[in-house]
């Protein structure tokens, strides 16, 4: 039966003889199961390895997705989660105290599980701009000319790398993190994976909220940021993105509406 492995860790609290640490293996069937299943179970498990400490309780416990650098990330889990969302095999998953969330926008990048998808550097570059500044009109102009599908995707771009007279001399590969791997005469080969991330993680690291919330509403509202252009007609393509150009502006009304609100509130 195929399977996938991850790590589990408890290190709540000062008493070392409290902490736990395991390795998990699951039927990969599991992947398409909630968190919060795979909540009770690791609760369950450190219960029983543990008898003679407090007894944990999964209501008042959540699930936390985390990595030390190049890939720091500390990522609560939702109890509506997919596993395969948010869990990639080799990952460490911390059990923590406090209650959690119904679920989470972030997702894993597992590398076997990304799906890259090429544009021009100049869109990149855009979309980059429009997360900095935290502006969500700016991200739907940008997302509708870089013919984004998801905020999930690994966009890609190549750049040449010149020299002092202008004379291309390698290349640089940029995601919306920016520069994450390059060759060139000038520098040799090189990379920096903590650079190579999705729109979605990249709104995260720079805590840009208004981002973040439009990504989030267009999660609950099955909604793409733009209808994949893949293999479809010119006229397909421009209806297409006519029709989402309309969803993106309703979505984002939504949310300056709700930002105004609580701002009033």
């Amino acid at each position: 039966m195929a399977s996938f492995e991850f790590s589990v860790r408890y290190q709540e609290g000062e008493d070392p003889s409290a902490h736990w640490s395991d390795k998990v293996t699951l039927p990969k069937a599991w992947q398409q199961s909630s968190c919060d299943r795979l909540l009770r179970y690791l609760v369950d498990v450190y219960n029983k390895a543990k008898p003679d400490m407090p007894q944990l309780k999964a209501e008042a416990c959540h699930l936390s997705n985390e990595a030390d650098k190049p890939n720091s990330r500390s990522e609560a889990l939702g109890s509506e989660n997919v596993i395969a969302d948010v869990i990639a095999p080799l990952d460490t998953i911390f059990i923590k105290l406090g209650e959690t969330i119904e679920r989470t926008a972030w997702r894993c990048t597992a590398m076997n599980l990304e799906v890259h998808v090429p544009v021009a550097h100049q869109d990149l570059l855009s979309l980059r701009a429009a997360v900095d500044a935290n502006d969500t009109e700016a991200l739907q102009k940008a997302v509708e000319s870089a013919g984004v599908a998801s905020p999930y995707d690994m966009l890609v771009a190549e750049a040449d790398v010149k020299d002092e007279e202008g004379r291309i001399c390698g290349t640089e590969w940029h995601s919306v993190g920016g520069r994450f791997a390059w060759a060139s005469d000038l520098e040799g080969d090189g990379g920096d994976m903590g650079a190579k991330v999705t729109l979605a993680d990249y709104a995260r690291r720079r805590g840009a909220d208004r981002i973040i919330a439009l990504i989030e509403l267009t999660d609950k509202c099955a909604a793409p940021l733009l209808a994949s252009s893949r293999g479809r007609a010119a006229e397909d393509i421009e209806t297409s993105a006519q029709g989402m150009a309309g969803k993106m502006k309703e979505l984002n009304s939504q949310l300056q509406a709700s930002l105004k609100s609580q701002q009033q509130n």
